[in-house]
């Protein structure tokens, strides 16, 4: 699962990263965007140890799976020269959220394999020149965190074969371009099992920062997981149009109470602030939140009752790790629960207030995903 800034001047890492004191946990797992589609506290989902899937088109994600047949190998990093990797945005590190994931990735690439990093913050209007400032400066690798810098990616791609990009619940590839696909349909579906679980009404407000495709996929299959517990379960859904706006987000939120949802799920990067706080003022009407993309549960631990969550970070040095090492392929990475790079991370506190049968149905759900016999479809 943002603040749009228009600005795209360059900005380096060090002065841009930090998330705020108690805003975001750790976030290794051993985890919009348009995504799918991480780090995370898992309670019942597996913490999986095992490798991010690898480059294969077409091909659903599993521990250490072989590199795609298809496209050339991108040219390997420089023996013995500096790794830089670049990372494009669009909103602030410290979101809480989407972007912080990425922020997260990037500093463990400092810390783990010594690359020099920085980071921009750009619409998909100002993504290709960005993405062509960091080609210009030879960095070897560059995420593009939000499908929205497609496009972009494949045209600057072509321009420059010595960059690698990579974009973020993307849909490009090619020789030097690949693309991340975070299926956050799939924690959502969960998600939705234990909301569903939890709510006195059967009513849920989906609230989200703009309507990408893996966002719209999640709040589908949200509603879905809550139906196979409560036929009844009804969700609305309404979209800010930004990613950063909380006051609108709070008013929407408060909006859904008074029609009477006291379910309320949010991929709103940091304008989520807002519906954390619609449901703290609601708190006499046991409404609570289902946060998405990061582990968010520690945020308002009680209000938030679980978290849809990628492990982005994860993911990132997979793809930092195979450039690295020159065994780069352009392609499509795929994670999922069965990568172990989606999961859902429920709150200790809401726990025990779902009851023992609805939480074997989760597991049996979640299990049935990992192993293809509960195939999810949105729409």
């Amino acid at each position: 699962m943002v603040l749009r800034n228009p600005r795209a001047d360059r900005i380096s890492y060090n002065c841009v990263f930090g998330f705020p004191s108690g805003t975001f946990p750790a976030i290794t797992m051993i985890h919009r965007r348009c995504l799918l589609l991480i780090p995370a506290l898992l309670t019942l989902s597996g913490c999986g140890s095992s490798n991010s899937g690898t480059a294969d088109p077409g091909t659903p994600a599993t521990p250490i799976p072989p590199p795609p047949a298809s496209g050339s190998t991108a040219p390997a990093a420089s023996g013995g020269g500096t790794f830089t990797v670049g990372l494009l945005t669009n909103g602030s590190l410290s979101d809480s959220g989407w972007n912080s994931l990425a922020g997260a990735g990037l500093k463990q690439m400092e810390t783990e394999l010594g690359a020099k990093t920085s980071h921009q913050s750009a619409g998909a209007a100002e993504a290709e020149e960005s993405l062509r400032g960091f080609a210009r400066e030879k960095t070897r690798l560059v995420f593009a965190h939000g499908s929205e810098y497609g496009d972009a990616a494949k045209r600057v791609a072509a321009e420059y074969p010595d960059t690698i990009f990579v974009v973020s619940s993307g849909e490009v590839q090619g020789d030097n371009v690949a693309s991340l696909k975070f299926d956050l349909g799939e924690a959502a579906y969960l998600a939705g099992m234990a909301a569903a679980a939890l709510s006195k009404s059967g009513k849920a407000g989906q609230i989200g920062g703009e309507s990408f495709p893996p966002v719209k996929q999640a709040f589908e299959l949200f509603e879905k997981g809550g139906k196979a517990i409560n036929p009844k379960f009804s969700t609305s859904i309404t979209y800010l149009g930004n990613w950063s706006d909380a006051n609108a987000a709070k008013e929407k939120a408060l909006g859904f109470i008074r029609a009477g949802a006291d379910i309320l799920f949010q991929n709103a990067d940091a304008a989520g602030e807002g519906v954390f706080l619609a449901a703290e003022e609601n708190r006499a009407k046991n409404v609570i939140v289902i946060g998405s993309n990061a582990n968010q549960n520690d945020l308002k631990p009680e209000v938030i009752a679980a978290s849809a969550v990628l492990d982005v970070a994860k993911t990132f040095m997979t793809v930092a790790r195979d450039v690295q090492g020159g065994k780069f392929k352009g392609g499509i990475y795929l994670e999922n629960l069965k990568s172990s790079n989606v999961s859902l991370a429920i709150n200790e506190k809401f726990k025990s207030r779902i009851p023992a049968d609805v939480q074997k149905k989760i597991q049996e759900a979640e299990a049935a995903i990992r192993s293809g016999a509960l195939k999810l479809t949105s729409g």
